[in-house]
């Protein structure tokens, strides 16, 4: 309903990859050097990528995977674009007929899983995509009449898929819900909404709960970042005593369920954060090696 002159206006948006550069992304597949056998006997999972999985998964994209029937799909949902602080964002926008309808906004995560399937190997990306969320659109969009429906927009956030980068350095997750409110109130003109979020977006989307974003009503978010407690921080002088003895310690605070908790966490921690570590720290070094 705003003005083509107003440049946060929505723009309709489809995708459409030229084949040269399906074509491309083929022959650097099909050209991919694997070794025969793992340089190490024995080694799978607990060094990395399994090699017999990869091997796999470059078939499955090589004799099974079609990007056009794909594009076809992804472009059956209306897609537009909206320029907010220099920053273009990409999103879905699906109103419901209810007039008691609940404005939603989906924020994706990173890692993703459905877009493993669809971008990997066709797109730059990251692992996360408004994809994610396809399949609940028109289930939430049009529901029973007994349940609530909503009308859904699915945001790219800046740097992923089709939402430009970042435009400065120190660009923060609170500059990402500052824009995404604005999407909500100013360019679709929400007076209130909902947000629902899991990992990198439920970053962004505890700061759109703040004061500072009335509008919006209520989070719901899959993945929640918390403070050491008080508790936790009481038995960190325990690593200094032999392992048997904070092991009986621990018995006699935590409960078995929870000792089992903090030994994944820790093996999480001590052998599958070293991605996260590096794209926290030099970020560029991976990107350019993917791209």
């Amino acid at each position: 309903t705003m003005s083509s002159g107003d440049p946060s206006a929505p723009r309709p948006f489809q995708v459409n990859v030229p084949d040269e550069e399906v074509e491309r992304m083929r022959t650097l597949i099909a050209d991919a050097r694997l070794p025969d056998s793992a340089p190490v006997g024995g080694a799978s999972w607990d060094y990395g990528v399994d090699l017999e999985w990869l091997k796999g998964m470059r078939d499955a994209w090589m004799n099974d995977f079609d990007w056009k029937l794909v594009e076809k799909k992804i472009n059956s949902f209306p897609q537009f674009t909206a320029v907010i602080e220099s920053v273009t964002i990409h999103f879905i926008h699906q109103k419901s007929s209810r007039p008691d309808a609940i404005p939603i906004l989906f924020l994706h995560g990173w890692p993703g899983k459905q877009v493993r399937h669809v971008f990997l190997a066709i797109i730059n990306t990251p692992l996360g995509s408004f994809w994610e969320f396809h399949r609940v659109i028109e289930m939430l969009r049009d529901p029973p009449a007994d349940q609530p429906a909503f009308h859904i927009i699915v945001a790219s956030l800046p740097g992923f898929t089709f939402s430009s980068a970042p435009p400065r350095k120190q660009w923060e997750m609170e500059d990402n819900a500052r824009i995404l409110d604005h999407l909500m109130t100013g360019v679709l003109g929400y007076s209130s909404y909902m947000v629902q979020a899991g990992d990198f977006g439920a970053l962004v989307s505890l700061y759109l709960g703040s004061d500072k974003y009335p509008a919006c009503k209520l989070l719901e978010i899959t993945a929640l970042p918390s403070n050491p407690t008080l508790g936790a921080l009481l038995t960190l002088p325990f690593f200094l005593l032999p392992a048997s003895w904070r092991n009986w310690l621990y018995s006699k605070i935590y409960t078995a369920e929870e000792i089992a908790d903090f030994s994944r966490s820790g093996s999480f921690i001590k052998n599958g954060t070293g991605y996260f570590v590096q794209q926290m720290t030099r970020p560029f070094t991976i990107g350019y090696a993917l791209n």
